[in-house]
């Protein structure tokens, strides 16, 4: 007796069934689009039309017949090649970590511009309705590209993707077609775009923005080669060059696609009017303090001086502008100490092993790596040193505050720091450090999403960030750094000092500020007899106007009214005496009634009760 799966339809039903319902179960080749000149303007209506083939191009492969319909649409668009100019079976599609995290907003407008169309009420002479995009949507997309375009610009240049341009759709935005036709065209458009961020994502790192770099395997043996034979030879060494500063190079960058030819841009120009490139004014990062969090500089590197610090960046790397080591693994101790060989040393004996000491200490650090904390731990030490191992206890916990999240946020880059396994690391460290609101949001999430975060503390810091930071908390924050004043509310016992501390950290983190402009922030919120003591004009870096608060600070504090003694230290005493949240308790003393002797004398009579008067 045959078994029938209870699952599968009968025939009858399968053949009833469509394949995707409210539309046509195959393609077939495009038309003549509708006469534009039948309808009004006032007659479309906005509509939401989720076509079959309108999805990301990675999800196809959880769909056989989405897929199918797909090469069947690929195949008619194929075949006319006077329209597209070049074939888009070799299009790069986007992967689920590109479409959903690095160009999540992205394919999201997308989706909205190819779903929310215009339709036209009254359908066509032969009972089809028509459809075009709408306008607006498409303008507003293409101005969110030619942005990110703008910003990997330099990376486009070094990749030599120079004919790069923004893809635009096929036919004039304003001509409407029937539903085969339009579906065809947005499968079209689709295509082009995850091509065009494919690109953009290839030559430019949207998590550090930085451009990524590849490297040749046959000149880095080279190089090594060439190291390794100076390290061998006898001669000096030279003093330690100072590192440039270079963008970290990704050794595991994605290749280059190597069948990117289509110029999607010049296929036919939307009649938009609008010029490709847009105004470079978009402020990706809105503070210097927000591209520390994010662990890299907002602004051009600038040799002159650090705006927010002050002191020159020429040859010695800021901490702002490195994100982490790069992917490679630490070289060994060994591979960059010169032992002197014992059999090309004349001296031989002690005073050989100390020439082999100092030209260990004068090995050049190798030009890849650059000079920070993490050669530090690769270069010669002593026997004695710190014991630098890390503990989930090491990692501080956090509750939601809005006013700590920036200490908090720059506690844990700071160990970040430390290697790239720390990097990775944080990600599941993180989450198990947060506490209260902000420990029920995270476990509120869905977990997929939460493992993709988990990566990586760059993941997880955006998703933190893009939260908690939001744009009413940027607003709130510049608020609060323009009104900040001397010993204001809450604060009526700071230190000059201390102020300038505490209002130039609010000035970094809301805005992004020259020297010369914090300095006059800071001046702005102080009383004015500070003008007496100190000249702004004499101080060309915040560093320096910083110290010349502290050398000051005795006379600053003179001009308080409440300043009554001549001894600073004694000031200062008081104020942290009376910063304390406690009073201190007093002794008291009560002596019970008859415990001691009346100074009076006795009475001279006794006291008789019943004389009553």
């Amino acid at each position: 007796m045959a078994s029938t799966d209870p699952i599968s339809p009968t025939s009858s039903e399968a053949e009833v069934k469509p394949l995707f319902p409210g539309f046509a179960d195959e393609l077939t080749d495009i038309s003549d689009p509708f006469n534009t000149e039948s309808y009004d303007v006032r007659m479309l209506l906005k509509t939401e039309k989720k076509w079959p083939t309108s999805v990301p191009l990675y999800t196809l492969s959880r769909h056989s017949q989405a897929r199918d319909r797909t090469e069947k649409g690929v195949a008619l668009l194929d075949s006319i090649p006077d329209v597209v100019g070049h074939t888009i079976r070799n299009a790069h599609a986007l992967s689920f970590r590109q479409a959903s995290f690095t160009f999540n907003e992205d394919i999201k407008d997308l989706n909205l511009l190819l779903t929310n169309v215009l339709t036209i009420a009254t359908p066509h002479n032969n009972g089809d309705a028509v459809y075009l995009l709408d306008p607006d949507v498409y303008r507003a997309f293409r101005g969110k590209l030619a942005t990110r375009q703008k910003i990997a610009a330099e990376a486009i240049w070094e990749y030599g993707y120079n004919t790069l341009t923004i893809p635009s759709w096929l036919a004039d935005i304003t001509i409407a077609f029937n539903a085969n036709d339009f579906e065809l065209y947005a499968l079209h458009f689709r295509i082009a775009i995850e091509e065009f961020l494919f690109v953009l994502d290839d030559c430019y790192d949207w998590i550090t923005h930085k451009v990524k770099h590849q490297l040749d395997q046959n000149l880095i043996a080279e190089r090594d080669n060439a190291r390794n034979n100076l390290r061998a030879s006898p001669t000096p060494h030279p003093q330690r060059p100072t590192p440039r500063q270079t963008t970290p190079l990704r050794d595991n960058a994605t290749p280059a696609p190597q069948n990117y030819g289509i110029n999607w841009g010049s296929i036919r120009h939307a009649a938009t009017g609008e010029p490709e490139d847009l105004p470079c004014s978009f402020r990706d990062i809105p503070s210097q303090r927000a591209a520390e969090l994010l662990g890299h500089s907002s602004f051009p590197f600038e040799p002159r001086l650090n705006r927010s610090h002050g002191f020159s960046q020429t040859g010695q790397g800021s901490f702002r502008t490195n994100a982490y080591m790069p992917k490679a693994p630490f070289p060994n101790r060994q591979n960059f100490s010169n032992d002197a060989n014992p059999a090309n040393d004349d001296r031989g004996g002690e005073h050989g092993e100390h020439s082999a000491r100092m030209q260990e200490q004068d090995a050049p650090i190798p030009p890849h790596i650059p000079n920070n904390r993490f050669n530090r731990s690769m270069s010669t030490m002593a026997d004695v040193h710190f014991d630098t191992k890390l503990k989930m206890s090491d990692v501080l916990t956090w509750d939601g505050n809005g006013d700590t999240i920036v200490n908090w946020l720059l506690k844990v880059n700071d160990l970040s720091l430390w290697s790239r396994s720390v990097f990775d690391e944080l990600g599941r460290i993180v989450p198990k450090r947060l506490t209260g609101e902000v420990e029920r949001w995270y476990y509120s999430l869905p977990f997929p999403y939460r493992i993709q975060l988990e990566q990586n503390w760059g993941l997880l810091r955006k998703a933190i960030m893009d939260y908690y930071m939001n744009r009413p908390w940027w607003e709130h924050q510049k608020d609060k750094a323009h009104g900040a004043t001397y010993r204001e509310q809450g604060f009526t016992r700071e230190t000059p000092s201390q102020y300038y501390i505490r209002k130039s950290e609010m000035l970094n983190t809301a805005f992004d500020l020259l020297d010369s402009e914090l300095i006059t922030q800071v001046m702005n919120g102080a009383p004015t007899a500070w003008s007496t003591v100190l000249t702004m004009q004499l101080y060309q870096t915040a560093v320096e106007f910083q110290s010349g608060i502290r050398y000051h600070e005795d006379q600053l504090l003179r001009l308080d009214p409440n300043f009554k003694g001549r001894n600073l230290n004694a000031y200062e005493t008081r104020l942290m005496q009376e910063r304390r949240s406690y009073i201190p308790s007093t002794s008291s003393h009560a002596r019970l009634i008859g415990a001691s002797k009346s100074p009076l004398p006795p009475p001279p009579f006794p006291k008789d009760d019943s004389n009553i008067t």
